[in-house]
């Protein structure tokens, strides 16, 4: 299912509007916005999952003492991990501090170069807030870094194809959990009495998904049902 196929369900389900008619645009914003509420719903309550965990590699130029972090860049957590090459051979794991011990690390080394050993993450100064990295002291030379860690929820878009955001979230969850989410989250939007059932179902769906994945036990058909037997006739 992409974010298109969730729309047209969740507007078919309550029968707004044929999902088809070219006149649908106005509700399906409304809709695409609150799937998008549950979509980050449920991303922030499966917090570590393994599908939010990504690698890639960043460059701190020599001079400098700090470097451009992703832009999906949400955090490294318990399991991220910062890694500097010196060479091939040699791979040093940087250690995370606070953004007030790199600011007195920054202070006291001053205009040195060296090898970074120390690094904090925080925004840039700027309208964009970038996040970065911010490292003891300036590099010595330009190093490329591994790093491992957790992306933001991704946006959703009305799009029929693989490119609507919703790809990033494994596919058995799709129905299971992210069709109940954003059904709970269009029907309080439009008043609909039913919302405070849908929106137990949902958090239901989304505690027997965690349980499942910390497990290592994927059981869909009981993250499907939710523990409602209102779920049954879906």
């Amino acid at each position: 299912m992409n974010a298109y196929a969730l729309n047209s369900k969740v507007l078919t389900f309550f029968g707004s509007v044929d999902p088809t008619d070219a006149n649908s645009t106005a509700l399906r914003a409304v809709a695409l916005d609150r799937a998008q509420e549950a979509h980050d719903e449920f991303w922030m309550f499966m917090d570590g999952a393994d599908f939010q965990r990504k690698t890639t590699t960043i460059t701190v130029t020599s001079g400098n003492n700090y470097a451009d972090l992703p832009s999906d860049f949400m955090k490294f957590g318990d399991r991220g991990q910062l890694v500097l090459r010196v060479s091939d051979s040699d791979r040093r794991a940087l250690e995370p501090l606070t953004d007030i011990e790199i600011f007195q690390y920054q202070e006291s080394n001053g205009s040195s170069t060296g090898i970074p050993q120390f690094y904090c993450v925080m925004l840039q100064q700027g309208s964009d807030y970038t996040p970065l990295v911010q490292f003891d002291i300036k590099a010595n030379a330009t190093y490329t870094l591994s790093l491992l860690y957790f992306k933001v929820p991704p946006t959703l878009t009305d799009t029929n194809d693989n490119t609507s955001g919703l790809q990033f979230t494994p596919v058995e969850y799709h129905s299971a959990v992210m069709f109940k989410g954003a059904l709970a989250k269009y029907s309080r939007h439009i008043g609909d009495a039913r919302w405070p059932q849908f929106e137990s179902d949902f958090k239901m769906a989304m505690a027997n998904a965690k349980a499942s994945r910390a497990s290592g036990q994927e059981a869909p058909e009981r993250i499907l049902r939710g523990g409602a037997a209102s779920w049954e006739m879906w």
